[in-house]
């Protein structure tokens, strides 16, 4: 702006009584007498603010100032001038003494304080002695480094965006809840969240090495292969540990991205990576894997770097079994060649015709996936519903409310098992809708002479060989009766081996044992025995009866393959309430069987823990736990419990070995918590024990995987496609470690209460006395009437 656009704005403003302005001559005769050793700036500087055409802009040796040009033009006492380091006093002077502000409006109004404080926010006089107590106790309790660490915690835990710590609505919250974050500009941007997970997973890396270097035995590892929306190849790897105490730790130690050809090779070289960068690859214990062969040749190649039979090491993974022993049960032979017909047949029609080559499941399916798909059907199931709920006498069924049919997901088991469960349970209803539907179709499409009208066709569910028959419905209650022995094992053994207390029971159980795995083979196979038994009660008997036969095989097939490795011998030979004495009952029509088994677990002793050395601890005392059933399979468990012999024979095994076989009395049958078991006996057992806790701690599914993938893919939602693969992998890896309690600083409370605060006594110190009784005094005040400007 030219010196004469500011006379002229000055003038538009100047006061008939105020002194003439001076002249452009004139004013700078003042600047030079005023500022007597300065002149002209000739610095390279920049002049792109707004507030330098309405200052003079001059320099010394030592400083470069902004003099107020209008202040010179209208003869003001004194003459503004500032240091030209910045510009915000300087645009707080045009507007409060000018009333100038920024011509183009891209400069928001200064703010009239040169400091912002809680007191003004909270409106509060710091004269005020209770007031001022308030204002510091805020001031004092607020940590700007530990709010942010709290900010950045609170993404990593609930997988948020990371944009979301710049949301207007959440930072309302956050300076509602207390002004000092505004005030000492707390907020961090979606940059400084990237940042701070960097930052966060080097230094907390150190902390997990560290835990994973102090476990004192061995340490387990599980991966899986999982692909992201945003198409990364991501391997997810899992720990399992015991830290000093012998309690059950898990640890995600990555979440690599493999871009490479997903040989065996390339994945066994990617987990052999991992392994090193954690310094664990001398602790490396077993592995449950998927039976995708590609992870057969990762565990040669891992093995082979690290000098351990392979085929011992590897377990199967125990859900990955029953998926497909459940899915033979539901569509019988060949169906990973059904799977991928039904991914290819995306036309309903002949998607359609699939389903129905599967019986009673595809039919029911085909009729689901139809009622669902149209809101006319949905609704007119959900008035049916109504209108039988409305009808009855009593209470408590009128005040149901409809349900919807569950869809299945192609040809997961447990989506299908939910979906007849469902089916069933709304089965009258499902029957009036094919009959209401098909006489509304009739009446719309059906001419008098009952030929069709041009152009329609009958629904393919309301055909006749799609309708579901008496003998269909017992067929889907005969498969809901048998899956549901798989979905009660798959909940005990989906877990993570961890004690936790159970609210149900109102005690502490742990699920995810490895000892369960035998029985759960037993268990299993037992019952698709009964129900090969039961076939006859069937009208139409052939269909299930090929598919439990072919389930029965198949889960027959991987029970025989118990045998590639000790982990399941060993871990339910080691729980002191089942031991050999289970196995022995189990097979004493197999006696060869018990004795590969005592082999193999003899093998592992003699090689690997006999003459281990030890450090000397110190027992505890073991505490026991009854321990209850809440499903079927766990009150299988509990019968082999209590049935199993208690064996006094002496044992080839010696030393530690022989004399915990010969001590364990018929007190050792109550014990439920074989952790805390071997724990207690760690001094008078030190080899043994070791043994023991190794081959108990392994988990018996992959599970752990498949839960980091399912929190991972919450993160990669649609919206952040742009999320980079090494970001995605130490989110996660802080987010376990977060919950595995190893890291914790990142979850401190940020504004301690009172309670916390109190000393260890349950007093309250000095300081915290006198803001209470100032807080206290402040409150009387207000209700009286009295100081109300708070």
């Amino acid at each position: 702006m030219t010196h004469a656009a500011i006379n002229e704005a000055v003038l538009v403003k100047q006061d008939p009584a105020a002194p003439a302005l001076c002249t452009t001559d004139t004013a700078e005769s003042v600047l030079w007498a005023k500022f007597r050793g300065y002149s002209w700036s000739e610095r390279s500087r920049d002049l792109s603010s707004w507030v330098w055409p309405f200052g003079f802009d001059i320099q010394n040796d030592r400083e470069r100032r902004w003099v107020c040009k209008t202040c010179v033009l209208k003869r003001r006492i004194p003459i503004a001038n500032y240091k030209a380091k910045g510009t915000q006093n300087i645009e707080r002077h045009l507007d409060e003494i000018h009333k100038i502000r920024d011509p183009t409006g891209k400069r928001k109004r200064p703010s009239k304080k040169a400091y912002p404080s809680i007191a003004d926010h909270l409106c509060m006089d710091r004269e005020n002695v209770h007031q001022q107590a308030i204002v510091n106790s805020y001031i004092k309790r607020f940590d700007r480094v530990q709010f942010q660490k709290l900010v950045v915690s609170w993404v990593v835990e609930r997988q948020q965006s990371f944009r979301e710590v710049e949301s207007g609505s959440l930072r309302a919250v956050f300076e509602y809840l207390n002004p000092s974050i505004s005030v000492q500009n707390a907020y961090i941007s979606h940059d400084t969240v990237r940042r701070q997970i960097t930052n966060a997973y080097d230094q907390h890396k150190q902390t997990i090495i560290q835990a994973l270097a102090r476990a004192p035995g061995q340490i387990h590892v599980s991966f899986d292969g999982w692909r992201s929306r945003n198409r990364h190849a991501l391997y997810g790897i899992c720990a399992f540990f015991r830290d000093e105490n012998n309690r059950s730790m898990k640890v995600v130690l990555g979440l690599p991205e493999i871009a490479e050809r997903h040989f065996g090779e390339t994945i066994g070289a990617q987990i052999l990576s991992i392994l090193f960068e954690f310094k664990i690859e001398e602790k490396v214990g077993y592995s449950c894997l998927d039976n995708a062969a590609n992870n057969d040749t990762a565990m040669e190649t891992i093995a082979d770097e690290l000098s351990f039979e392979p085929k011992a090491r590897r377990g199967h993974y125990f859900g990955h079994i029953m998926n497909l022993v459940a899915k033979a049960i539901l569509f019988g032979k060949g169906c990973e060649a059904f799977e991928a017909d039904i991914q290819a047949q995306k036309l309903a029609e002949a998607e359609h015709e699939l389903w129905m080559k599967k019986g009673p499941v595809g039919k029911l399916h085909n009729l689901v996936v139809w009622i669902r798909g149209s809101d006319t059907l949905t609704n007119l199931l959900r008035k049916i519903q109504q209108s039988a709920n409305e009808a009855s006498e009593s209470a408590k069924i009128r005040a149901r409310k409809p349900l919807d049919l569950i869809m299945d997901n192609d040809t997961r088991w447990l989506s299908q098992l939910f979906m007849m469960r469902r089916a069933r349970l709304l089965r009258p209803s499902l029957e009036t809708l094919l009959f209401e539907y098909k006489q509304l179709w009739e009446k719309e499409n059906l001419r008098k002479d009952g030929t069709q009208k041009k152009g329609k066709k009958l629904p393919l569910c309301l055909e006749d060989r799609s309708r579901l028959t008496v003998a269909d419905w017992n067929v889907i209650d005969g498969f809901i009766e048998l899956l549901e022995h798989f979905e009660n094992t798959v909940l005990i053994l989906e877990g993570d081996g961890q004690a936790r207390e159970r609210a149900r029971h109102h005690f502490k159980e742990s699920y995810g044992n490895i000892t369960d795995v035998v029985m759960a083979y037993e268990y299993l196979l037992s019952k698709l025995e009964e129900a090969k038994e039961k076939m006859d009660h069937y009208a139409e008997p052939e269909h299930f009866r090929v598919n439990v036969q072919l389930a029965w095989e198949k889960l027959n097939e991987y029970y025989d393959k118990l045998d590639d490795t000790p982990m399941y011998y060993a871990s339910l030979a080691f729980h002191p309430a089942f031991g050999w004495n289970v196995i022995e009952r189990e097979w004493e029509t197999r006696p060869e069987w018990v004795q590969n088994a005592k082999k193999m677990v003899k093998q592992v002793w003699d090689d690997s823990y006999s003459k281990l050395e030890v450090a000397n601890t110190s027992g505890e005392p073991v505490a026991k736990r009854r321990r209850t059933f809440h499903n079927k399979f766990s009150q299988f468990k509990e019968d082999k419990r209590r049935k199993a012999l208690t064996s006094t024979a002496a044992s080839s095994f010696g030393d530690e070995y022989e004399c915990w076989l010969l001590s364990s009395g018929e007190i050792d049958s109550e014990v439920t918590d074989a952790y805390e078991y071997w724990h207690s006996l760690r001094s008078k057992y030190p080899r043994l024990s070791i043994m023991a806790l190794d081959f108990l701690s392994i988990p018996p599914m992959s599970a752990e995987c498949e839960r980091l993938f399912s929190a991972a893919g919450r993160m990669v939602a649609p919206i952040r496609s742009r999320l980079e693969a090494n970001i995605i992998g130490m989110a996660q890896c802080l987010r376990s470690w977060l919950r595995s309690g190893l890291v914790d600083e990142l979850g401190s409370v940020l504004l301690a209460t009172p309670e916390i605060l109190r000393d260890k006594d349950g007093s309250y110190s000095d300081e915290e006395e006198a803001w209470l009784a100032a807080e206290r005094e402040f409150e009387r005040d207000v209700t009286a009437g009295g100081e109300k400007n708070r």
